[in-house]
Protein backbone atom coordinates (compact mmCIF):
# COMPACT_ATOMS: atom_id res chain seq x y z
CA UNK A 1 0.00 0.00 0.00
CA UNK A 2 1.12 3.52 -0.74
CA UNK A 3 1.50 6.10 2.04
CA UNK A 4 -1.65 7.82 0.85
CA UNK A 5 -3.61 4.56 0.85
CA UNK A 6 -2.42 3.81 4.38
CA UNK A 7 -3.38 7.31 5.50
CA UNK A 8 -6.83 6.95 3.91
CA UNK A 9 -7.36 3.54 5.53
CA UNK A 10 -6.38 4.88 8.96
CA UNK A 11 -8.60 7.94 8.56
CA UNK A 12 -11.51 5.72 7.58
CA UNK A 13 -10.99 3.54 10.65
CA UNK A 14 -10.87 6.65 12.86
CA UNK A 15 -14.06 8.00 11.33
CA UNK A 16 -15.79 4.67 11.93
CA UNK A 17 -14.56 4.60 15.53
CA UNK A 18 -15.76 8.17 16.14
CA UNK A 19 -19.14 7.41 14.57
CA UNK A 20 -19.49 4.33 16.77
CA UNK A 21 -18.55 6.34 19.84
CA UNK A 22 -21.12 9.04 19.12
CA UNK A 23 -23.77 6.41 18.46
CA UNK A 24 -22.92 4.74 21.77
CA UNK A 25 -23.21 8.10 23.56
CA UNK A 26 -26.65 8.61 22.01
CA UNK A 27 -27.82 5.15 23.09
CA UNK A 28 -26.56 5.71 26.64
CA UNK A 29 -28.25 9.12 26.84
CA UNK A 30 -31.56 7.57 25.78
CA UNK A 31 -31.17 4.86 28.41
CA UNK A 32 -30.39 7.43 31.12
CA UNK A 33 -33.46 9.45 30.12
CA UNK A 34 -35.71 6.38 30.24
CA UNK A 35 -34.33 5.19 33.59
CA UNK A 36 -34.57 8.68 35.06
CA UNK A 37 -38.19 9.03 33.93
CA UNK A 38 -38.97 5.60 35.35
CA UNK A 39 -37.34 6.30 38.73
CA UNK A 40 -38.80 9.78 39.19
CA UNK A 41 -42.31 8.83 38.13
CA UNK A 42 -42.67 5.53 39.96
CA UNK A 43 -40.45 5.93 43.02
CA UNK A 44 -39.47 2.97 45.18
CA UNK A 45 -42.72 1.03 44.88
CA UNK A 46 -40.91 -1.43 42.62
CA UNK A 47 -38.56 -4.21 43.67
CA UNK A 48 -36.15 -3.18 40.90
CA UNK A 49 -35.82 0.49 41.91
CA UNK A 50 -32.35 0.03 43.38
CA UNK A 51 -31.20 -1.90 40.33
CA UNK A 52 -32.51 0.82 38.02
CA UNK A 53 -30.87 3.55 40.07
CA UNK A 54 -27.51 1.73 40.13
CA UNK A 55 -27.74 1.07 36.40
CA UNK A 56 -28.50 4.72 35.70
CA UNK A 57 -25.51 5.83 37.80
CA UNK A 58 -23.20 3.41 36.02
CA UNK A 59 -24.40 4.45 32.56
CA UNK A 60 -23.86 8.11 33.43
CA UNK A 61 -20.34 7.33 34.62
CA UNK A 62 -19.64 5.46 31.41
CA UNK A 63 -21.07 8.26 29.30
CA UNK A 64 -19.82 11.38 31.04
CA UNK A 65 -16.81 10.43 33.09
CA UNK A 66 -14.52 9.10 30.42
CA UNK A 67 -11.29 8.33 32.22
CA UNK A 68 -7.65 8.31 31.20
CA UNK A 69 -7.44 4.49 31.53
CA UNK A 70 -10.47 4.12 29.23
CA UNK A 71 -8.93 6.44 26.64
CA UNK A 72 -5.63 4.58 26.99
CA UNK A 73 -7.34 1.35 25.95
CA UNK A 74 -9.07 2.99 22.99
CA UNK A 75 -5.97 4.64 21.54
CA UNK A 76 -3.70 1.63 22.04
CA UNK A 77 -6.16 -0.43 19.99
CA UNK A 78 -6.22 2.35 17.41
CA UNK A 79 -2.42 2.43 17.27
CA UNK A 80 -2.22 -1.34 16.80
CA UNK A 81 -4.77 -1.12 14.01
CA UNK A 82 -2.71 1.57 12.26
CA UNK A 83 0.36 -0.66 12.52
CA UNK A 84 -1.51 -3.67 11.14
CA UNK A 85 -2.54 -1.54 8.16
CA UNK A 86 1.10 -0.90 7.27
CA UNK A 87 2.03 2.21 9.25
CA UNK A 88 5.45 2.27 10.90
CA UNK A 89 5.60 1.86 14.68
CA UNK A 90 7.05 5.36 14.97
CA UNK A 91 4.22 7.02 13.05
CA UNK A 92 1.58 4.88 14.73
CA UNK A 93 2.99 5.92 18.13
CA UNK A 94 2.91 9.58 17.14
CA UNK A 95 -0.68 9.44 15.94
CA UNK A 96 -1.76 7.36 18.95
CA UNK A 97 -0.32 9.92 21.39
CA UNK A 98 -1.92 12.78 19.45
CA UNK A 99 -5.27 10.98 19.61
CA UNK A 100 -4.83 10.41 23.35
CA UNK A 101 -3.97 14.06 24.00
CA UNK A 102 -6.95 15.25 21.95
CA UNK A 103 -9.38 12.97 23.81
CA UNK A 104 -7.91 13.78 27.23
CA UNK A 105 -8.18 17.51 26.60
CA UNK A 106 -11.91 17.15 27.31
CA UNK A 107 -11.56 15.47 30.72
CA UNK A 108 -10.07 16.11 34.15
CA UNK A 109 -8.23 13.08 35.44
CA UNK A 110 -5.08 13.03 37.61
CA UNK A 111 -3.97 9.87 35.80
CA UNK A 112 -3.65 11.52 32.36
CA UNK A 113 0.14 11.89 32.50
CA UNK A 114 0.72 8.44 34.01
CA UNK A 115 -1.43 6.76 31.39
CA UNK A 116 0.25 8.76 28.63
CA UNK A 117 3.57 7.20 29.69
CA UNK A 118 2.02 3.72 29.36
CA UNK A 119 0.95 4.18 25.74
CA UNK A 120 4.13 3.44 23.82
CA UNK A 121 5.17 0.37 25.91
CA UNK A 122 1.69 -1.10 25.46
CA UNK A 123 1.67 -0.34 21.73
CA UNK A 124 5.14 -1.82 21.24
CA UNK A 125 4.25 -5.04 23.06
CA UNK A 126 0.87 -5.31 21.33
CA UNK A 127 2.31 -4.85 17.85
CA UNK A 128 5.21 -7.19 18.61
CA UNK A 129 2.79 -9.86 19.81
CA UNK A 130 0.58 -9.55 16.73
CA UNK A 131 3.60 -9.34 14.42
CA UNK A 132 4.82 -12.72 15.65
CA UNK A 133 1.74 -14.24 14.03
CA UNK A 134 1.73 -12.08 10.91
CA UNK A 135 2.88 -14.97 8.73
CA UNK A 136 -0.11 -17.02 9.93
CA UNK A 137 -2.88 -14.44 10.28
CA UNK A 138 -4.66 -12.07 7.92
CA UNK A 139 -6.48 -9.07 9.37
CA UNK A 140 -10.03 -9.06 8.00
CA UNK A 141 -11.67 -6.27 9.93
CA UNK A 142 -11.54 -3.92 12.91
CA UNK A 143 -14.48 -2.69 14.98
CA UNK A 144 -16.84 -4.97 13.10
CA UNK A 145 -20.50 -4.62 14.02
CA UNK A 146 -22.12 -7.88 15.11
CA UNK A 147 -25.76 -8.56 15.92
CA UNK A 148 -27.57 -11.40 17.67
CA UNK A 149 -30.85 -12.00 19.48
CA UNK A 150 -31.13 -13.34 23.02
CA UNK A 151 -34.60 -14.59 23.85
CA UNK A 152 -35.98 -12.37 21.12
CA UNK A 153 -34.11 -9.24 22.28
CA UNK A 154 -31.61 -7.78 19.76
CA UNK A 155 -28.04 -7.21 20.92
CA UNK A 156 -25.46 -5.16 19.02
CA UNK A 157 -21.71 -5.20 19.64
CA UNK A 158 -18.46 -4.13 18.03
CA UNK A 159 -15.53 -6.52 17.96
CA UNK A 160 -11.87 -5.46 18.06
CA UNK A 161 -9.69 -7.44 15.64
CA UNK A 162 -11.07 -9.98 13.16
CA UNK A 163 -8.42 -12.35 11.78
CA UNK A 164 -8.26 -15.35 9.46
CA UNK A 165 -5.78 -18.18 9.82
CA UNK A 166 -3.92 -18.37 6.51
CA UNK A 167 -3.52 -22.15 6.74
CA UNK A 168 -6.89 -23.33 8.03
CA UNK A 169 -8.91 -20.40 6.62
CA UNK A 170 -10.79 -20.29 9.92
CA UNK A 171 -11.63 -16.82 11.18
CA UNK A 172 -11.45 -15.69 14.81
CA UNK A 173 -11.71 -12.53 16.89
CA UNK A 174 -9.33 -10.96 19.39
CA UNK A 175 -10.85 -8.62 21.96
CA UNK A 176 -7.96 -6.53 23.30
CA UNK A 177 -8.11 -5.08 26.81
CA UNK A 178 -5.57 -2.99 28.70
CA UNK A 179 -5.41 -3.13 32.48
CA UNK A 180 -3.29 -2.49 35.55
CA UNK A 181 -3.21 -6.19 36.45
CA UNK A 182 -3.15 -9.45 34.53
CA UNK A 183 -6.27 -11.48 35.34
CA UNK A 184 -5.97 -14.97 36.75
CA UNK A 185 -9.09 -16.03 34.90
CA UNK A 186 -11.78 -14.62 32.64
CA UNK A 187 -14.35 -12.67 34.64
CA UNK A 188 -18.05 -13.50 34.31
CA UNK A 189 -18.77 -10.18 32.57
CA UNK A 190 -15.99 -10.76 30.02
CA UNK A 191 -17.12 -14.37 29.55
CA UNK A 192 -20.67 -13.19 28.84
CA UNK A 193 -19.34 -10.71 26.28
CA UNK A 194 -17.29 -13.44 24.62
CA UNK A 195 -20.29 -15.77 24.56
CA UNK A 196 -22.47 -13.14 22.90
CA UNK A 197 -19.80 -12.43 20.27
CA UNK A 198 -19.35 -16.15 19.62
CA UNK A 199 -23.09 -16.60 19.19
CA UNK A 200 -23.18 -13.66 16.77
CA UNK A 201 -20.17 -14.74 14.69
CA UNK A 202 -19.95 -18.51 15.20
CA UNK A 203 -16.19 -18.01 15.44
CA UNK A 204 -13.57 -18.50 18.15
CA UNK A 205 -13.11 -15.59 20.54
CA UNK A 206 -9.81 -14.70 22.20
CA UNK A 207 -9.28 -12.20 25.02
CA UNK A 208 -5.91 -10.45 24.89
CA UNK A 209 -4.86 -8.55 28.01
CA UNK A 210 -2.10 -5.92 27.88
CA UNK A 211 -0.86 -4.99 31.36
CA UNK A 212 0.56 -1.57 32.10
CA UNK A 213 4.31 -1.40 32.73
CA UNK A 214 5.52 -0.59 36.25
CA UNK A 215 8.76 0.76 37.68
CA UNK A 216 10.08 -2.79 38.04
CA UNK A 217 8.31 -4.64 35.21
CA UNK A 218 7.82 -4.09 31.51
CA UNK A 219 4.41 -4.29 29.90
CA UNK A 220 3.01 -7.83 29.81
CA UNK A 221 0.58 -9.72 27.59
CA UNK A 222 -1.57 -12.77 28.15
CA UNK A 223 -4.23 -14.38 25.96
CA UNK A 224 -7.21 -16.33 27.28
CA UNK A 225 -10.19 -18.05 25.71
CA UNK A 226 -13.26 -19.95 26.87
CA UNK A 227 -13.48 -23.69 26.49
CA UNK A 228 -17.25 -23.56 26.85
CA UNK A 229 -19.41 -20.64 25.71
CA UNK A 230 -22.69 -22.24 26.74
CA UNK A 231 -22.68 -21.45 30.46
CA UNK A 232 -21.98 -17.67 30.19
CA UNK A 233 -24.53 -17.47 27.38
CA UNK A 234 -27.09 -19.19 29.61
CA UNK A 235 -26.41 -16.49 32.21
CA UNK A 236 -27.16 -13.87 29.55
CA UNK A 237 -30.38 -15.65 28.65
CA UNK A 238 -31.36 -15.87 32.32
CA UNK A 239 -30.82 -12.14 32.85
CA UNK A 240 -32.94 -11.31 29.80
CA UNK A 241 -35.69 -13.68 30.92
CA UNK A 242 -35.74 -12.29 34.46
CA UNK A 243 -36.13 -8.77 33.07
CA UNK A 244 -38.87 -10.01 30.77
CA UNK A 245 -40.66 -11.81 33.59
CA UNK A 246 -40.82 -8.61 35.59
CA UNK A 247 -42.21 -6.64 32.66
CA UNK A 248 -44.91 -9.29 32.23
CA UNK A 249 -46.17 -8.52 35.72
CA UNK A 250 -47.02 -4.91 34.88
CA UNK A 251 -49.55 -3.60 32.39
CA UNK A 252 -49.25 0.15 32.78
CA UNK A 253 -47.01 2.91 34.12
CA UNK A 254 -49.13 2.97 37.25
CA UNK A 255 -48.44 -0.72 37.82
CA UNK A 256 -44.72 -0.01 37.65
CA UNK A 257 -45.09 3.01 39.95
CA UNK A 258 -46.90 0.93 42.52
CA UNK A 259 -44.15 -1.67 42.59
CA UNK A 260 -41.37 0.79 43.45
CA UNK A 261 -40.34 2.14 46.87
CA UNK A 262 -38.62 5.57 46.91
CA UNK A 263 -35.31 6.06 48.67
CA UNK A 264 -35.36 9.57 50.24
CA UNK A 265 -31.64 9.37 51.04
CA UNK A 266 -30.75 8.90 47.38
CA UNK A 267 -33.48 10.83 45.55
Amino acid sequence: MSDQEIENAVDQQKEQAIAKHMKDIKVMSKLVFALNEYIIKFGRTSNIHDECFDLKAQVIRNRDNLSAPAIRGQVVESGINMFLHGMSIEEASEKMIAEYDANCSRITDPKVDDERNNLVPLLELGTKTFQEYAYRWTLLNYQKKVEVEIDGIPFIGYTDFHFEDKNTKEDFFIDLKTSKLLPQKISISHAMQQAIYQKATNAKQILGYLKNPTKTKDAEYIAMSLDDYSMPFKICEHIVKVMGNYLKTVNSPDDVKNSLIPNPDNW
